[in-house]
């Protein structure tokens, strides 16, 4: 099988990303989150990095996972488990602000929970938290809606 390049990552330390997401739809578009608390999209057809940057979301704590939930939801979830939704801008140069946020904070006490494992998208444009502990019991799924 042969391999080609498919994709321009920018100088990115790679220590310190955490995840690198495709868009459900647009597969041109990749988000990263990184160990700075930054959530970053990249157009990966542009070759400028200036350019190529969409879009970066400051979640203010190490990115633990993140990921688009449709196609304009983000979702951040820091080392320290908190929780937050963000929106995707979709056309950079219209220079419309960014909704606010929706900040759930600690997810650990509203979950009872001891960490949260991830946070996935479902088919049916839902998603899951799952959430665990250090103590025998079972895990938990919780489901929410987009």
């Amino acid at each position: 099988m042969s391999q080609r390049q498919v994709a321009q990552l920018y100088p990115l330390p790679a220590a310190d990303l955490s995840q690198l997401q495709f868009h459900p739809s647009r597969p041109q578009i990749l988000l990263s989150g990184s160990t700075d608390g930054l959530v970053n999209i990249y157009n990966t057809t542009i070759i400028d990095e200036e350019e190529a940057l969409h879009q970066t979301i400051n979640h203010g704590a190490s990115i633990h996972h993140s990921n688009f939930l449709s196609d304009v939801d983000i979702f951040a979830l820091s080392h320290d488990e908190k929780f937050s939704m963000y929106e995707l801008v979709t056309n950079p140069e219209e220079g419309i602000e960014e909704p606010s946020p929706i900040h759930f904070g600690d997810m650990r006490g509203k979950l009872a929970g001891e960490y949260v494992v991830n946070v996935i998208r479902r088919p049916d444009a839902g998603s899951v938290i799952g959430v665990g502990t250090h103590r025998y019991v079972p895990a938990g799924i919780f489901r929410g809606s987009s």
